[in-house]
């Protein structure tokens, strides 16, 4: 896992706001996907947490 400051959090969802396409393909608008994307990193750890992926 990778701890997340809030500052971390909020770009990485200011990252994720940059694809509209995409966006538009699993939420409904900007809101649901800020919220979307914090109960899912709260969920992982707290405060906030990515999950680090090897392969």
């Amino acid at each position: 896992m990778i701890s997340l400051s809030e500052a971390d959090l909020a770009a990485r969802v200011r990252a994720v706001a940059c694809y509209a396409s995409q966006l538009s393909t699993f939420w409904p608008d900007a809101a649901t996907m800020e919220q979307s994307m914090r109960r899912y990193a709260r969920g992982i750890q707290a405060p906030a947490a990515e999950r680090y992926w090897v392969v």
